[in-house]
């Protein structure tokens, strides 16, 4: 990541947030994002993304998050689906 421009890794940084390994939880987040990146799901504009831990790296002291922007859309949808609600 060091040969990116600064910018690119300011962002970079802000969308991939670290958390220390001791931490009581490691679950889901919804944050806001701007500007919108493509939905992993279905390419429109999304201005939300999901984080989630990454599996622990070994050499690591801290547990990494991957970053999925995801639309409105296909937000409600998935919380749907996980509740059992009819779309």
């Amino acid at each position: 990541m060091s040969n990116l421009p600064q910018k690119y890794v300011d962002v970079a940084k802000s969308l991939i947030p670290y958390i220390d390994d001791r931490a009581e939880t490691h679950q889901m987040a919804l944050i806001k994002i701007d500007p919108t990146l493509p939905c992993f799901l279905c390419g429109k504009p999304a201005p939300m993304a999901l984080v989630a831990p990454a599996p622990q790296y070994a050499h690591s002291q801290t547990v990494p998050w991957l970053t999925f922007p995801i639309c409105q859309q296909c937000e409600t949808a998935q919380v749907q689906s996980q509740s059992g609600e009819p779309e």
